[in-house]
């Protein structure tokens, strides 16, 4: 620069007295001067170079400029803060933040001059006797099962052993084999408890209804009441059917050779009541009463020599009337044989119907074979009584065949 026209190599010339200085302070170019262009700047792309910055690197040019990646400050100490300055550089300074000792048997733990650390440790114990506890630092707490004899806390089990980690028992049996109690076991004592109940329960009686009441099973009857006053109801125990049976009167034809239950009051030792198959309403046998003559078979209550009165009773006794029942009555067949002198009233010889000793009717004159014979009994429902066929005979003219009964009936119709 400075051009002015001088001697240069002897001769004159245009001649410059100080030389350029081509600088531009840029690391990544390099200088020179050239005689027609001047200064040129070359780029140094790609050499290192030191960007003067502590925080990158390593520094290369790049388009003519020194530049570096940002280094990372970073200790991997979670305990620590990392910084940077172009002039100091990474620095790694000390923090009390929370962390992670990797350590997974201690709890609370926090960074303490750079490093961390566990405040306290963690507590593996699960109060379960049927485990032993541990800690591992990768895998925390284990629980390893144990066996033997332990204490589930229950007072109402017995015999407590371990099984698959858990500690049970045998549970107290409180069972008293009574369905009218609910049991159970007293947790606080171990003692079993009986409640009464008010349950369903089974008599081994089908004729009763039950039910639990003050701790046992109480029965009523059966209620097999038809609200028939003239049934009588019942209660089959064997399956526990009500029955409702019609009350049944009395039969008797004499064609079974017997008595009974008719009973004989026979005052005269010859003439009395006796069973004969001389006649008969149905079909062989009838109750007869006066003398059958063992040699020709003559029947008569005849005793001309003996003038006395002659009576003889038949009797049913206990006849029930039952209440409630439609039509009672007694019925029967006679045929009365009377003496032919005898006047045909019942002032003289005759038989009588009669009910607890009271005469209800009676036969006074001879009959025309056997007649019915009936008494209304209504008078005497709901009561037992007393039936009794009476044959009388008077002093004189005592020479009639006498009387025959058959077919003797109480019934009734019942609605």
């Amino acid at each position: 620069s400075g051009d002015a026209c001088g001697v240069a190599g002897g001769k004159p010339a245009c001649v410059g007295p100080t030389a350029v200085v081509c600088t531009d302070t840029n690391v990544c170019t390099s200088e020179e001067c050239d005689t027609k262009l001047g200064c040129v700047f070359n780029s140094l792309d790609g050499q290192a170079c030191n960007d003067a910055n502590l925080c990158t690197g390593p520094d290369l040019c790049a388009t003519s400029a020194c530049k570096g990646a940002t280094l990372p400050c970073n200790d991997n100490n979670a305990c620590t803060t990392d910084t940077c300055t172009a002039t100091g550089g990474c620095k790694s300074v000390a923090n009390a933040s929370g962390c992670d000792d990797a350590n997974a048997c201690t709890t609370g733990d926090v960074c303490i001059q750079g490093q961390c650390l566990g405040s306290g440790k963690v507590n593996c114990d699960d109060a379960n006797p049927c485990t032993a506890d541990s800690c591992d630092t990768a895998k925390g707490c284990l629980k390893a099962p144990i066996t033997g004899t332990c204490d589930d806390g229950n007072l109402c089990t017995k015999t407590d052993t371990c099984s698959n980690s858990k500690c049970s028992g045998i549970a107290t049996n409180c069972d008293d084999g009574n369905t009218c109690t609910n049991d159970s076991c007293t947790l606080a004592t171990g003692v079993c408890a009986f409640a009464p109940n008010t349950s369903a329960c089974n008599d081994g009686n089908n004729c009763t209804t039950e039910a639990c009441s003050g701790g046992s099973c109480k029965p009523a009857p059966k209620n097999c009441d038809d609200g028939l006053a003239c049934t009588t109801d019942s209660c089959d125990t064997g399956n526990g059917a009500c029955l409702h049976t019609s009350p049944k009167g009395f039969t008797k034809n004499f064609d079974d050779g017997l008595l009974s239950p008719i009973e004989l009051t026979n005052p005269n030792p010859v003439f009395n009541w006796k069973l004969d198959t001389f006649q008969a309403s149905s079909p062989n046998t009838s109750l007869y009463f006066g003398l059958v003559n063992p040699i020709n078979g003559q029947h008569t209550y005849g005793q001309p020599q003996l003038p006395l009165a002659i009576t003889g009773t038949a009797t049913i006794v206990n006849q029930l009337i039952p209440a409630g029942v439609g039509s009672p009555k007694w019925t029967a067949m006679l045929n009365f044989g009377k003496a032919a002198a005898e006047t045909q009233t019942c002032a003289t010889d005759r038989v009588e119907f009669r009910v607890n000793g009271v005469s209800m009717t009676q036969v006074c004159s001879t009959t025309s074979g056997f007649i019915p014979i009936t008494v209304n009994l209504a008078a005497f429902a709901g009561q037992t009584v007393t039936l009794s066929v009476v044959f009388i005979a008077n002093n004189t003219q005592n020479n009639g065949q006498g009387a025959w009964i058959d077919d003797l009936a109480v019934s009734w119709t019942c609605p």
